[in-house]
């Protein structure tokens, strides 16, 4: 399977893919969420995390300015860490984030990926979010590493 491609998504879509994602996270896994400010990466950070968490109005702000926010679902869910590296000055920062032994046990959430400047596991879930026809459409493109090709099979035939 390649690259999976949504048009003309709505936030609502976009929050119903992150529930269609979330319960097929396991620890270890890596979701990397790109896309412009605005794109709607947080919208689905959220909705993945509520949905793990099992709260639909659970607070989930933004990690912009601590980097991490961390949520600890009952068990055996795996904890999840939302992490934004907007404000990353640079990758050698890091390292004191501790996402190398988070990423074991955890699933990882990461807005900006681009700045671990090349030091992306490779098997990730790549979610791109890009602007679609008009400012209440976006453009969603899945790119699925390894593990994730089966998982993303899964959500196609949910959907048909």
């Amino acid at each position: 399977m390649t690259n999976q491609a949504f048009e003309n998504v709505t936030e609502q879509e976009l929050e119903r893919l992150a529930h269609l994602l979330a319960p097929l996270a396991q620890p270890g896994d890596f979701i990397a969420l790109e896309g412009e400010l605005g794109a709607g990466k947080s919208v689905f950070a959220r909705a993945f995390i509520r949905t793990i968490m099992g709260q639909n109005e659970l607070d989930v702000p933004s990690p912009t300015y601590n980097l991490v926010q961390t949520y600890a679902p009952p068990a055996p869910l795996p904890e999840i860490w939302h992490v934004d590296l907007y404000r990353l000055e640079k990758p050698e920062d890091l390292i004191e984030l501790g996402l190398e032994d988070a990423g074991r046990d955890a699933v990882l959430l990461v807005e900006w990926p681009d700045r671990l400047a090349g030091q992306l596991p490779s098997d990730i879930l790549k979610v791109a979010i890009t602007p679609g026809k008009n400012e209440n459409l976006r453009h969603v493109e899945l790119t699925p590493g390894a593990s994730w090709k089966d998982k993303i099979e899964k959500i196609n035939l949910i959907r048909q």
